[in-house]
C-alpha cells in the first residue's frame, strides 16, 4: 500500500462494544424505564416488587421553573428525583421476596413528604417506576443519576431522608427542608445557615446551567468513533498485520 510523499494515512483504534459492560447496562435499564407508563403520584403503584423509579415535577414553584416546563410540555421527561426500593434481606444478599411492596411504600413515603410541605402540590407530580431483580437494582439508579443529575438528588440534599435517630437530632437540617419545610422530623435538626432565598437564587442557576436534551438513544457507539480514536500509522498497522 502506497502514499504520497510526505503524508500519512492513519486508521482508528476502536475500542469493541461490550454488551456487559456496566455503562451499557445500565443504560439500557434507564432507557427500559422510558418505555413504562407515567402514573399521578395521587395515585400511587399499581404493582409490587423491588425496583427503580423517577419522580416528575410540573408545578409552579418558581426555582424549579425551566425544569416544571419541560415536564409540561412532555410529562415524564425529566425528573426531580430518582430513587431505588431495595427488597428485605437484598442488602444482607439472601433470598428475597420479589411480590414485596418496597416500591409502593417508597413512593408513598415521597408523597406524603411532598403533602406536608408548605409550597408544594402532589397534584404536581407523576412518577415511574420499574420492577427489577434486585441485583441490578443499584446499577439502575447510579446510571439514572449520572445521566439525569435530578435536582434533588445532585443538589438539594434531604428529600429521602428517614426521620433522624437520637444520634442525628444535632445535625443541620436538610437544604430541602430549609427550602419547603412542612415535614415534622425537620424540626428536629438545628437550622442551616443559608435562606430559602440563597438556596434558591442556586437552584435557578444550577437549572439555567442544564441541558434538557437526551440523545435520541441512550446507547450509542461514541467509543466507536474515528474522530476521537487514538490514531496510528497505518505503514505501522500493515507491518503489524504481517507480522
Amino acid at each position: 500500500m502506497s502514499t504520497k510523499a510526505g503524508k500519512k494515512s492513519t486508521v482508528s483504534k476502536v475500542v469493541p462494544f461490550n454488551p456487559l459492560e456496566k455503562t451499557v447496562l445500565g443504560a439500557a435499564i434507564a432507557e427500559v424505564l422510558l418505555t413504562t407508563p407515567v402514573y399521578s403520584l395521587k395515585v400511587g403503584l399499581p404493582r409490587r416488587g423491588p425496583g427503580i423509579y423517577a419522580l416528575y415535577y410540573s408545578g409552579d414553584f418558581a426555582a424549579y421553573g425551566r425544569l416544571a416546563e419541560r415536564n409540561r410540555d412532555t410529562p415524564g421527561s425529566w425528573p426531580i428525583y430518582v430513587g431505588q426500593a431495595l427488597p428485605v434481606g437484598g442488602r444482607r444478599g439472601i433470598e428475597v421476596d420479589i411480590d414485596g411492596s418496597e416500591l409502593r411504600e417508597r413512593v408513598a413515603k415521597h408523597r406524603r413528604s411532598i403533602e406536608a410541605a408548605r409550597d408544594l402540590d402532589v397534584e404536581h407530580f407523576h412518577f415511574r417506576a420499574l420492577v427489577m431483580d434486585d441485583a441490578f437494582i443499584r446499577l439502575g439508579e447510579t446510571s439514572l443519576l449520572a445521566l439525569y443529575r435530578p435536582i434533588w438528588n445532585s443538589y438539594l440534599d434531604g428529600f429521602g431522608n428517614n426521620a433522624p435517630g437520637k444520634e442525628r437530632v444535632t445535625s443541620k437540617r436538610s437544604r430541602w427542608d430549609t427550602l419547603h419545610g412542612g415535614r415534622t422530623q425537620a424540626q428536629e435538626h438545628a437550622e442551616r445557615v443559608e435562606s430559602r432565598e440563597i438556596i434558591t437564587r442556586e437552584i435557578e442557576r444550577e437549572l439555567s446551567n442544564t441541558n434538557f436534551d437526551l440523545p435520541s438513544t441512550l446507547i450509542n457507539a461514541a467509543e466507536q468513533s474515528a474522530a476521537t480514536a487514538p490514531a496510528m500509522d497505518i505503514e505501522n498497522a500493515v507491518n503489524m498485520d504481517a507480522s
